[in-house]
Order: C-alpha cells, then sequence, then structure tokens
C-alpha cells in the first residue's frame, strides 16, 4: 500500500495501492479478514506464512484452503 486514509467513517479504512487504485477495507477484525480472503482468493501456504509472519504458529485465516 502506498497510504492509508480515514475519512470520517470509523467502520472503514481507505488506502491508496502504489497502482493508484483506492481500497476501502473494514476496520474490525473479522470482516477484515473476510474482505482481504475474498479479494486474494486464498489463504497464505505455510511457507508464505513463515517468511511474512515468522515466529507466529500457522492459522489459516480463510476458510477456503490456500
Amino acid at each position: 500500500m502506498g497510504s492509508a486514509l480515514i475519512d470520517g467513517d470509523p467502520q472503514r479504512i481507505g488506502g491508496f495501492w502504489l497502482a493508484g487504485r483506492l481500497t476501502r477495507l473494514p476496520t474490525a477484525l473479522e470482516p477484515l479478514i473476510a474482505a482481504v480472503c475474498a479479494r486474494a482468493g486464498r489463504g497464505l501456504t505455510e511457507a508464505e506464512w513463515r517468511r511474512y509472519l515468522p515466529g507466529r504458529t500457522y492459522e489459516p485465516a480463510c476458510r477456503a484452503a490456500p
């Protein structure tokens, strides 16, 4: 993400990606996880988890298998 913004809606945060696209995501944890999983279409693999979340136990957040 290039930058983040809050537009007065405490339930959402906006972010400008480096490509210039504005994305709005919920700030509450469960809706945020659901939105990110829906956009990605999959969860992190165990290798990705180790790379991006080193030292944390692997716990896939998305309901569907990676």
